[in-house]
């Protein structure tokens, strides 16, 4: 089945909703009709019967589908990624590369799709489990956008990811600062460093460093005890094997 007719304004308004219904019913196999039946007003339990040939017995079957779940819930599932591409596509084909233009477009955009949320949450036409999903589905690209503005770039990496867990990133550099290895710098404010690009390992996960300023504290008060188990652990990652590679 073509779903795409299925957009997220197509649920913005009554006019636009009673539109997708009436193709929607133009799919019914018994009427068929060559133009869409006009539909007025948002009609409850929409369902059709629609003729689709068996791929391996090539033989058709008439089957009863509903407007809600059969139509617009699989077609909705995972559009965030059609309004994604499209956003790309849109940004490459206008040539829009300054940075002020980036913003403003997707500034443009998150308006855009909040006001269409917005309208969806007081749609009451629409039945609840396709609401909750398209603004599930509406969150998910607000957030893109919102990640974008950020970095807009996302295949250059701006974090490093450690193989380590929280602890032993945040000790390693503590070390590096008793040793001198860096430059005399406050736990607030490696804290903050560490917290702004870094990330640990968590169950083959990568996850944000936080509360680097506060782990750095405990250290400094307890004065990095060589019986932590953060150093015993680096101990091993540094050994003689390490400096010949």
């Amino acid at each position: 089945m073509d779903y795409s007719r299925i957009k997220f304004s197509s649920f913005t308004s009554d006019k636009n909703y009673c539109e997708l219904q009436a193709y929607f019913q133009c799919l019914d196999t018994k009427e068929n009709p060559e133009e869409p039946a006009e539909v007025l007003q948002p009609v409850r339990n929409l369902r059709i019967t629609y003729k689709k040939r068996d791929d391996i017995t090539e033989e058709d079957q008439y089957l009863k589908l509903s407007f809600d779940q059969d139509y617009c819930y699989e077609g909705l599932k995972g559009i965030s990624d059609f309004y994604i591409k499209d956003f790309l596509r849109y940004k490459e084909d206008k040539g829009i590369f300054d940075e002020g233009d980036v913003s403003a477009l997707v500034e443009s955009r998150l308006s855009k799709i909040r006001d269409w949320k917005n309208r969806i949450t007081r749609a009451d036409y629409i039945e609840h489990p396709i609401k909750k999903l398209l603004r599930d589905e509406i969150d998910i690209f607000d957030f893109y956008l919102c990640q974008y503005l950020d970095n807009p770039n996302p295949n250059i990496k701006y974090r490093i990811q450690f193989n380590w867990i929280r602890t032993d990133v945040i000790y390693f550099f503590y070390l590096l600062r008793i040793n001198g290895a860096i430059a005399e710098i406050t736990d607030g404010d490696l804290g903050r460093i560490l917290d702004s690009v870094m990330d640990y390992s968590d169950n083959d996960n990568f996850k944000t460093l936080r509360g680097s300023r506060k782990l750095l504290n405990d250290y400094r008060n307890e004065g990095g005890k060589p019986e932590n188990p953060a150093n015993n652990r680096l101990q091993e990652v540094f050994d003689d094997e390490f400096f010949n590679n």
